[in-house]
């Protein structure tokens, strides 16, 4: 229930109609979804960097340069292989599916860096 207190209806100057009062209140309901959409980015993006630095994401790179070998699955270059996430729907509990080797170049082409 949305309940409108109206303050110092004497004065012209803060005299608003009830459209402009809604209007006013759902603008601001608006921006406080926006900034807890930008936290949990932040927080995913937190957990992520955290993720990457693991023992587990070491173990998960490891097992991959083992069964691909270490180059890159598009140029076949052997020089800066990293893992890049083919889907981040199964982020921190990936199957080696969900993943590919590429050199540093075609990563940067892959995220549109270069």
């Amino acid at each position: 229930m949305l309940v409108l207190t109206f303050t110092n209806l004497e004065s012209n100057k803060s005299r608003m109609t009830t459209k402009q009062l809604l209007n006013k209140y759902y603008k601001k309901k608006k921006k406080s979804k926006q900034k807890v959409k930008r936290n949990r980015l932040k927080t995913f993006k937190s957990r992520y960097f955290y993720y990457l630095k693991s023992k587990k994401w070491a173990q998960i790179k490891l097992d991959l340069y083992e069964s691909r070998g270490k180059q890159c699955e598009v140029c076949e270059s052997k020089r800066n292989v990293q893992v890049h996430h083919l889907s981040y729907k199964n982020v921190f509990n990936e199957e080696p599916e969900d993943l590919i080797l590429l050199c540093k170049n075609c990563h940067e082409k892959e995220h549109g860096i270069k």
